[in-house]
């Protein structure tokens, strides 16, 4: 079972997206210092973490655009991924964003070789909506962005 901390500390934050399993596949780089993380102060977060251990299993951000529309990024730590665990993010950020911030649609950007996480938003409704070519670096890759949307 998943417990939903919602607006988390800068403190728990950093804990997660600096965990050394995230932050190397992003980047490549085992070390990175917390206190050089910078974060928007439109975006939300969202931390998952399994009740019954405490152990981080995902995190979600969200920025609202507009009335009805929010671009959102999920992570899920390695050591989570095919499993339930993974579905329940899905499923419970989408019912936060619909119930709680009467949110319409959602937008996310996929790096193409992230076969993982297209096959989660697209099990969970989302459609190719474009594509930006070879610009983003992802697990030490140039690789093109695909454009995903879903109407909630």
């Amino acid at each position: 079972m998943l417990k939903l901390l919602e607006n988390p500390s800068v403190y728990t934050l950093n804990k997660f997206i600096t965990h050394p399993a995230l932050y190397k596949l992003h980047t490549g780089d085992e070390l990175y210092r917390a206190e050089n993380i910078k974060y928007d102060p439109m975006t939300n977060f969202i931390i998952y973490i399994e009740k019954e251990t405490g152990k981080y299993v995902g995190a979600i951000s969200y920025n609202i655009k507009g009335h009805t529309l929010a671009e959102i990024h999920i992570w899920i730590l390695p050591e989570w991924w095919g499993t339930p665990y993974t579905n329940d993010v899905a499923s419970m950020t989408k019912e936060f964003l619909r119930e709680k911030k009467k949110l319409k649609k959602l937008f996310t950007y996929i790096p193409h070789t992230a076969k993982h996480a297209i096959a989660l938003v697209t099990r969970h409704g989302a459609t190719v909506a474009g594509k930006l070519d070879a610009c983003f670096t992802y697990n030490d890759e140039l690789c093109d962005l695909l454009i995903f949307e879903e109407a909630l």
